[in-house]
């Protein structure tokens, strides 16, 4: 039983590790929390996920364009706990405040200001930490 319970526990560690050296080091808790429940389920989404994260030289779209991608799409659906992270992700791989700010923009149409006043209230936040000031 004792080697069951230490693959286990090897398995949930390669399962953050792999999780959070996609996301630069950051893993949700609730992530955290479901790797303890069900490590299978969390393996293969580990894996799925991390297909749009492979280094820029594996895929034709750029991560930071990926990211940004990701920016609109979670201010669409209102998910404001998440946007600072995926900000600071696109602008680790390049991406400006103003590319930023323009995904943002681009998005009002389709998805109505409240898209936009999420995406703003990210970046105010990001300023609040530290980040940058200039577009």
């Amino acid at each position: 039983m004792a080697r069951t319970d230490d693959e286990l526990v090897e398995k949930k560690r390669k399962i953050r590790e792999a999780m959070t050296s996609a996301r630069d080091g950051e893993m949700y808790p609730e992530w955290e929390w479901a790797v303890d429940q069900d490590p299978n389920f969390l393996a293969a989404y580990a894996e799925f996920s991390n297909i749009a994260r492979k280094p820029p030289f594996e895929r034709a779209l750029p991560i930071k364009y990926a990211e940004l991608i990701y920016i609109v799409i979670l201010s669409m659906r209102g998910f404001h706990w998440t946007l600072a992270s995926h900000m600071r992700r696109a602008m680790s791989y390049g991406a400006t405040k103003q590319e930023i700010l323009e995904a943002l923009e681009a998005a009002v149409t389709p998805g109505g200001a409240p898209v936009m006043h999420l995406g703003l209230r990210a970046l105010m936040e990001l300023e609040d930490e530290g980040g940058p000031k200039s577009a």
